[in-house]
Parts: C-alpha cells; structure tokens; sequence
C-alpha cells in the first residue's frame, strides 16, 4: 500500500508518516525502480501502534524504546515506558488539579466580597507553589514507587474477583512473593 492509502485508512497525514519514518519509528519498503513507500500490514501495525501511543501523549523517544522491544518480542519496554508516561500524566493531573482548586477558591473569595485582596491572592498562589514543589522535590527513599508498582498488581487481581480468603495474610504473602 502507498503512503496516500495508508494515510488515508489510518486518518493521519502523509506528512505525519515520514515524520515517523525520518525519526526511525518505521522503515517502509521502497519500489525498486520509482523509491515510492510501501506499507505492509506489519508497517500499518507499527502506525497504529505510533498513532495510539502519540494520541496520549507518548513522546517520538519513548515510542522508538517501546517498539524496539515490541519487534524484539519484549513488551516489558512497552509496560515500562506506558507506566512512566502514566506516572508523568497523573503528576500533571495532580499540579492541574491544583491550579484549578486555586483559582476556584480565589474566584469564590472576589465574587463573595466583591473586590480584590491582592494580599491574599499572593498568599494563595504562593500556598499552591509550596505544594508544587514540595511534590517535584520529593524523592523515592524508601521504594515506595517500587512497592506501589508490585502492589498495583495485587490490586488487579482483587477487582477480578481473585480476593484471597486469608485477608491481610494473602496481602503480606502477595507482598513478599512481589505479586
């Protein structure tokens, strides 16, 4: 399949394709005589798989890591590099989480009083800094991501209906074995 066709059936540009291929995320086979792309299936793979990854956000870098190991047959880069990028989302999430309860609480107090305390605008915006960058300094020294992530899997299988009968000893046990 040309790359107009292909473009077309997965609704992205041609522009968009080369992209990827001048940064090494796929490699079309070329006509012999006119060097025109060709897609096979396994190249239309790939893009979904690109165009999925791009959709949430997943930088050109991180996807060149993840199908390395996918044509490796290692989706445990892939795992890696989605739990990372869900990492950096949710800490995102937090901060603009943040943001908004601010400035609700800032709009809250001028509708009420109907004037601006530029005192206690300061005050509030310098609050929501401190928690910002307490949240950005803070640093793993006891393995709690680690622990969060081996825990994270217990989890799963508790909202499968999996839950052990031996209440928090199924948990230390799931815990120490690294479930």
């Amino acid at each position: 399949m040309k790359i107009t066709e292909v473009a077309s059936q997965l609704n992205v540009s041609a522009r968009a394709i080369r992209f990827y291929e001048e940064k090494g995320l796929i490699t079309p086979d070329k006509e012999p005589g006119n060097q025109y792309r060709l897609f096979t299936e396994e190249h239309i793979g790939q893009l979904k798989t690109i165009i999925a990854l791009r959709e949430i956000g997943v930088p050109v870098e991180q996807i060149k890591v993840m199908l390395e190991g996918l044509d490796q047959g290692d989706t445990a880069p892939l795992q890696d590099e989605l739990e990372q990028h869900r990492n950096q989302l949710y800490r995102e999430f937090l901060e603009m989480k943040q943001l908004i309860e601010t400035a609700d609480r800032m709009l809250e107090r001028v509708q009420m009083e109907h004037k601006v305390d530029q005192t206690w605008l300061y005050r509030m915006a310098e609050g929501s800094k401190r928690l910002r960058d307490s949240r950005n300094a803070w640093k793993d020294r006891w393995d709690f991501d680690q622990l969060a992530g081996s825990m994270r899997y217990y989890w799963i299988g508790w909202s499968n209906g999996s839950r052990p009968a031996q209440g928090n000893k199924g948990w230390i046990l799931a815990l120490e074995q690294g479930i």
